[in-house]
């Protein structure tokens, strides 16, 4: 098993998108907090924070979309399937395979 990062080195390298002149892409896991598969693991592979380009016309979802850092959560786009997710920081358990530490020591289990 690979050694545990700090969930703060995590979020300060995913909110650091672009490496030289390409998007950073990363593998997540977290657990779900909501419907059917709630408490389940998901994972996706190939993942890139989620930035749209300014020409681009705002969709009605995203005009309504909640505050990201009032309410910890970070916007990735899935490259497999090209969809957006919103995902709570709190819910996160690995990072490009890493298991993902709290500020406490803990390291971030499965339930």
């Amino acid at each position: 098993m690979k050694p545990a990062i700090g969930l703060a080195e995590a979020l300060r390298e995913f909110n650091d998108p672009i490496v030289g002149d390409n998007a950073r892409v990363f593998s997540i896991k977290w657990i779900r907090t909501s419907g059917p598969d709630r408490g389940k693991a998901k994972t996706i592979k190939r993942a890139v924070k989620y930035s749209r380009s300014f020409a681009d016309p705002v969709p009605d979802q995203e005009r309504t979309s909640p505050n990201m850092r009032e309410q910890s959560l970070l916007r990735i786009r899935d490259l497999s399937t090209n969809s957006i997710l919103d995902l709570k920081v709190y819910s996160l358990i690995e990072y490009n395979g890493y298991p993902l530490k709290r500020r406490s020591g803990r390291i971030c289990r499965r339930p």
